[in-house]
C-alpha cells in the first residue's frame, strides 16, 4: 500500500507540473494576440496617413486639371482677341482675358500649395512606414521566441503526460480508475496532500481516525470535504524510490 501512495505522491507532482505547463501554453496565443493587436494599430497609422496622402494627391491631380483647362480657355481668349472687329468686341475679349488670368494665377497657387503638402505628406508617409516595418520587425521577433517557448512547454508537456501514463499504470485497478476519474473531475488536480490532521487542498479538518490511516498506509482515503485522493508527502531522505518523474 505505500508503493500505492509514492507513486500517488509522484502523480500529484507530475499533475501540479503539467497543469503549469498548460497555463503557461495557453496564455501565448493571448500573448500573441496582443502583439497582433499592436501591429494592426501600426498598420492602420499607416494606411491614415496613406488615406491622407493619397487624397491630397487626388486634390492636387484635380487642380492640375483645372489649370489645364483655364489655360485652354486663356489661349481661346487671346485667340478672340485677334478677331474682333469692333471696340465693343474688344473690350468683352478683354475683360474675359483678364477674368480667365486672375483664374489662372489663383488656380497656380492652389496647384502650388498641393504640391507642397503632397511632399509633406509623401515624407511623412515614408517615415510612418519606416516606423511601422522597423515595429513589425520587432514583433515579429517577439512572437517567435513566443512560439518557440510554446512549443518547449509542449514537448514538456508531452513528457509529462507520458510520465503519468506510466506511473498510473504502476497503482492497483481500483485505484487508477478512481484516480482517472477525479483528474477528469478536477482538471488533473486529482489528489491532496494531508498534514497536520487537514487537508491542504480544502483546508479543512480530517477525522482523526482517517487521518491516522493515511499516515500508516493502511488504505486509499478521499477527503470526506474536497473528494480528493488524500496521501502524506513522503519525506525527502535523498533516495531515488525508482518511479518515473
Amino acid at each position: 500500500m505505500k508503493n500505492q501512495y509514492l507513486v500517488l505522491s509522484e502523480l500529484k507532482r507530475i499533475d501540479e507540473k503539467a497543469t503549469r505547463f498548460q497555463r503557461d501554453i495557453d496564455l501565448i496565443p493571448l500573448e500573441v494576440a496582443k502583439l497582433d493587436a499592436a501591429i494592426a494599430k501600426r498598420q492602420q497609422d499607416f494606411a491614415t496617413a496613406k488615406s491622407v496622402c493619397d487624397a491630397t494627391e487626388k486634390r492636387l491631380r484635380t487642380a492640375e486639371g483645372d489649370l489645364r483647362d483655364r489655360e485652354d480657355r486663356l489661349k481661346k481668349a487671346e485667340g478672340k482677341m485677334m478677331e474682333v472687329k469692333t471696340n465693343e468686341e474688344y473690350q468683352a475679349a478683354m475683360k474675359e482675358n483678364e477674368s480667365q488670368k486672375k483664374e489662372k494665377v489663383g488656380l497656380e497657387d492652389q496647384v502650388l500649395v498641393l504640391i507642397t503638402e503632397v511632399e509633406e505628406q509623401r515624407s511623412q508617409l515614408k517615415e510612418v512606414e519606416t516606423v511601422v516595418k522597423t515595429y513589425e520587425s520587432t514583433i515579429n521577433v517577439d512572437k517567435q521566441k513566443l512560439l518557440d517557448e510554446k512549443a518547449k512547454l509542449e514537448s514538456l508537456l508531452k513528457e509529462q503526460i507520458t510520465k503519468r501514463t506510466h506511473n498510473t499504470s504502476q497503482l492497483a485497478p481500483e485505484t487508477a480508475t478512481l484516480y482517472a476519474r477525479l483528474a477528469t473531475q478536477f482538471q488533473g488536480d486529482a489528489v491532496a496532500s494531508a498534514e497536520n490532521g487537514m487537508c491542504l487542498s480544502c483546508n479543512i479538518k480530517i477525522r482523526p481516525q482517517l487521518y491516522n490511516e493515511v499516515l500508516g498506509f493502511k488504505a486509499i482515503h478521499r477527503c470526506p470535504s474536497c473528494g480528493k485522493i488524500l496521501i502524506v508527502p513522503p519525506k525527502d531522505d535523498g533516495r531515488d524510490s525508482g518511479l518515473a518523474i
